[in-house]
């Protein structure tokens, strides 16, 4: 049974964030880029999607990440932790994505709060 958001605000403020262990809630596709596009369903019943999106319209929503966010997401495996990720991007990016900390902690919360990712703690 999922947890209540009294539950998951309570995980969340007693945890460090840079323990948490970020998952997929989207699924997604890599571009010849290497950049990652989110593709999120318009409906989540496949009934309405017929009845309410016109023929030949997409029947998906698809969100292009740039180049830290695509980096960040590929490095989301489920089992590195936040704290790991933030290693990686260093080690990829070097000064350009300082302070890492601030940026990935910010861009986490926000993927967070718009329900493309969760934590395993959360489940």
């Amino acid at each position: 049974m999922p947890m209540n958001f009294f539950a998951r605000r309570k995980v969340l403020k007693s945890t460090n964030f840079q323990d948490l262990i970020p998952v997929h809630l989207q699924k997604y596709r890599i571009d010849d880029d290497g950049l990652v596009t989110l593709v999120i369903p318009k409906f989540s019943n496949q009934k309405f999607a017929r009845w309410f999106i016109p023929a030949r319209k997409p029947t998906d929503i698809t969100i292009k990440l740039e180049k830290y966010g695509s980096a960040a997401w590929l490095a989301m495996d489920g089992k590195r932790n936040m704290h790991e990720i933030f290693n990686l991007l260093v080690d990829q990016f070097g000064d350009d994505i300082q302070p890492v900390n601030e940026r990935m902690s910010k861009y986490m919360s926000l993927l967070y709060n718009q329900k493309h990712v969760s934590f395993a703690q959360l489940a």
